[in-house]
């Protein structure tokens, strides 16, 4: 069977395989925007986290400060006046201040 010269079949098979290439660049595109969205968005779920966990740390290191500094007062209350019993309530109050700070601590610790 003698070739048919008005047969475009190269330019057709051709022309398929650019858009083969095409549709595969597409998509590899798609894919490399979509990853990298869940990178970025991961990433600054972890940014947000940690600034978080250094907030509560924070808090909680200005609980026990506050704490210590009630206690340390009642004691030098307790020592010149003898009477440590008005400072008790503020001992409590910044103790109180603690409660809900430590259980995020021990959570932001695992």
């Amino acid at each position: 069977m003698a070739r048919d010269f008005e047969d475009d079949a190269p330019r057709r098979i051709q022309d398929a395989n650019e858009l083969a290439l095409a549709r595969q660049r597409d998509a590899d595109e798609r894919i490399y925007v979509v990853t990298t969205n869940l990178v970025i968005d991961a990433q600054e779920k972890l940014a947000r986290r940690r600034r978080l966990d250094r907030i509560w740390r924070a808090g909680a290191a200005l609980s026990w400060l506050s704490l210590l500094a009630a206690i340390v007062g009642t004691g030098i209350a307790w020592g010149t006046t003898g009477d440590p019993a008005r400072f008790v309530v503020g001992d409590l109050i910044c103790g109180g201040l603690l409660g809900p700070v430590l259980p995020k601590l021990r959570r932001s610790e695992k």
